[in-house]
């Protein structure tokens, strides 16, 4: 499995180093101060999957062995769990550390994401066990990382269109709403072939550097804040 298919594997926003994407004009219109992603009114109640540490260790096990066979490595790596993180990008930053001092030189992004060059076919098999074995060092609360519900995707559905986009077009960013799928064409397709690909934020922010991308979703967010979107705040 090579580079791209560890991302997919574990989730980890994985890029090459050295790409630099051409910088959009900055947005004219819109004050952080008029716009406030907790002031959302949720439209849906999300029910907790995973409520006790037993689960969580659990579904954190089940994880770890999958990435590992993924990774074509004989077992699960036998590491210590340094805790729970809440996001993608605070466990990025510690598996990016872990990676480097186990002589992979990477970065992280501004928004989350490794940043490596892509290593060597005779290499690949090596640097996927470990990232496998720094991830299971460093893992993201199994509480975020469980297949989304149907309510969850109905949230997000509306969240998108009654939160982001509009904040987003105050900004100046235009967002494609052309192809947007029906809630329910959404809800229903999202785990088959046929998933409609419409992403609002990543859509509109084609052309903008991963700088002004973190800085406008501290405002503008890709999802509804985590305890309203998991039903908990892990």
């Amino acid at each position: 499995m090579g580079v791209l298919g560890m991302c997919l594997l574990v989730g980890c926003g994985l890029t090459s180093a050295g790409h630099e994407s051409a910088e959009r004009l900055e947005p004219v219109s819109g004050s952080p101060s008029t716009w406030n992603p907790s002031s959302w009114e949720p439209t849906e109640v999300i029910t907790p999957v995973l409520t006790t540490e037993a689960e969580k260790e659990r579904a954190y096990r089940e994880q770890v062995a999958r990435h590992a066979q993924g990774a074509g490595m004989p077992a699960p790596p036998q590491v210590e769990r340094s805790g729970w993180y809440a996001t993608s990008l605070e466990s990025d930053r510690m598996v990016s550390t872990c990676l480097a001092e186990a002589g992979w030189p990477n970065s992280v992004g501004p928004t989350g994401g490794i940043q490596i060059d892509t290593p060597p076919e005779s290499q690949r098999s090596a640097f996927e066990a470990a990232y496998v074995t720094c991830y299971a060092q460093h893992p993201v609360d199994p509480s975020y990382t469980q297949d989304w519900t149907d309510p969850q995707l109905r949230l997000v559905y509306d969240y998108w269109d009654q939160y982001l986009i509009p904040c987003l077009e105050a900004y100046g960013y235009t967002v494609d709403t052309s192809a947007r799928p029906s809630k329910e064409a959404f809800v229903s397709a999202f785990y088959t072939p046929g998933r409609h690909q419409w992403w609002p934020f990543a859509d509109s922010m084609r052309g903008v550097s991963a700088e002004r991308q973190a800085e406008v979703a501290q405002t503008c967010p890709e999802l509804p804040p985590q305890d309203v979107f998991w039903g908990s705040s892990g």
